[in-house]
């Protein structure tokens, strides 16, 4: 539940508003999200979903690093694909 709250945002109030938007039939789609934290750790996740919105694959790996957030989403990125 907690983590479908987190993929779902709401506007002026309203939670019917999803934000992510299915691929095409037969196509995945992936997405990536990073972040720092005051303990100098940054960490970095992916989540493959088919179509449907099913997950297909999901993970994440933090890192004991101090970095600046435009590195890191770069990084992110890097290691995600």
């Amino acid at each position: 539940m907690e983590f479908n709250q987190a993929n779902h945002s709401s506007v002026s109030g309203r939670s019917d508003i999803e934000f992510w938007f299915p691929p095409p039939p037969g196509v995945m789609k992936l997405n990536v999200d990073a972040g720092c934290f005051k303990d100098d750790t940054v960490g970095w996740g992916m989540v493959v979903r088919d179509h449907r919105g099913v997950v297909e694959f999901a993970v994440s790996k933090p890192e004991r690093r101090q970095l600046s957030p435009t590195l890191t989403e770069a990084l992110a990125l890097r290691w995600c694909l």
